[in-house]
């Protein structure tokens, strides 16, 4: 049962932010917390906007240019593409091994994987996630993957594949490729947009094997999350809340998302002009690439329609229930404006003794979060003070 939020009760001494970051709070009695987040960058002065862009620009070409050839080993951090076996075929992802001085510690390693969206691994937000994620974790080896059949660094699929796959098949097939490559370290899962989707789907095999194939999971993070669940009704007999097993619902929301977007990247891009310039690399990928424009749209196309399916109310309770579970999320985003109602009355729901949700609602922002990827690690790492096994 949710209660009202506690005057005495300051957030920003819990999650260590500036004092004008978090504006309202809700604590539950047994499940976790549900919090507003005010950014901390409003605006950019317009006479420095072109220099930042230039900038961004400039960085964006520059990585461009050194990502089709070799990198030598400097100094950590170092990034690299290392081939992960998965589903049978060599498919890239983007990894950074913790500190040297970690490595060595003694203590269960720790691994952090990332499941982007529809974007590149090694380009634009996902490389700029990837960083935030290392730097604020040093402690951590860090490994970013995205869908199979969309990165410039490995294999298309086939166009019929690409437009009919599951997400459970590529869930099953990053269980399989993560328990290989982590073995019995100790395993978080940060997912963005549609990776936050099979990042739920993930844990919720892993809860379905036998223990000789378990990932040791400690918990999942969502960022901008895509996790719609189906047959709330069937659990909640009063709810009221967005009808997501409405399929004229969910490609009118469809069409929302996607008129959202550019608005809400113009809008970052004002706030964050020099890392969104830097995305152009992405773009630049793309375009050198024109013969693989058809399949590519394939895969993006079945991914879209793999997350119009979501997940069983009865799933995302389960494994919210199981693993402690951090989301951050723009005010501003349709997505999140249906999941919202779906994630908190889960905070209702739920039967752990554990604070296993925890919610940041990031004031006048939307989908593209990752594009200010400092930022949204530090709130996300931030909602991990409210739980007694992350903090």
């Amino acid at each position: 049962m949710a209660v009202e939020p506690r005057p005495e009760f300051k957030w920003q001494e819990v999650l260590e932010l500036e004092t004008d970051t978090v504006v309202d709070g809700h604590d539950y009695e047994t499940s976790g917390a549900s919090i507003l987040i005010r950014p901390e960058r409003d605006s950019v002065d317009a006479f420095s906007l072109p220099f930042e862009l230039a900038k961004g620009l400039a960085k964006g070409i520059g990585h461009f240019r050194r990502s089709g050839g070799s990198q030598a080993v400097r100094s950590w951090p170092h990034r690299h593409i290392e081939h992960m076996k998965i589903g049978g075929e060599m498919r890239p992802a983007l990894q950074t091994d913790a500190h040297p001085e970690f490595l060595d510690s003694g203590e269960v390693p720790r691994r952090t994987y990332i499941f982007v969206g529809l974007t590149e691994i090694n380009e634009g937000s996902a490389n700029l996630l990837h960083r935030a994620e290392v730097l604020a974790h040093p402690d951590t080896s860090v490994t970013t993957v995205m869908t199979p059949g969309i990165s410039s660094h490995g294999p298309t699929l086939p166009f019929w594949q690409g437009l009919t796959r599951s997400l459970e098949l590529t869930a099953e097939e990053y269980h399989e490729a993560i328990l290989d490559h982590a073995g019995d370290d100790n395993v978080r899962l940060i997912g963005t947009s549609l990776g936050s989707l099979i990042g739920a789907k993930l844990a919720l095999r892993n809860m379905s094997v036998h223990p000789e194939h378990e990932l040791n999971l400690r918990s999942l993070g969502f960022i901008s999350p895509a996790v719609g669940a189906k047959g709330i009704h069937e659990d909640i007999d009063d709810w009221t809340g967005p009808d997501v097993d409405d399929k004229l619902f969910i490609q009118r929301l469809t069409a929302r998302f996607f008129a959202h977007m550019p608005a809400d990247i113009t809008r970052m891009a004002a706030l964050y002009p020099e890392t969104v310039a830097m995305c152009s690399s992405a773009l630049m990928v793309y375009a050198s690439q024109p013969t693989k424009y058809h399949t590519r749209l394939a895969t993006l196309v079945g991914n879209v329609l793999g997350a119009q399916q979501g997940m069983e109310w009865d799933e995302l309770k389960a494994v919210a229930t199981e693993y402690p579970t951090r989301i951050i999320a723009g005010q501003d985003d349709p997505l999140w404006k249906v999941q919202r109602a779906q994630f908190e009355q889960l905070l209702k729901s739920t039967s752990s003794h554990l604070a296993n949700i925890m919610i940041g609602t990031v004031i006048d922002r939307g989908h593209a979060l990752s594009l200010d990827a400092k930022g949204t690690i530090a709130q996300l790492d931030g909602l991990s003070k409210l739980h007694p096994l992350l903090a």
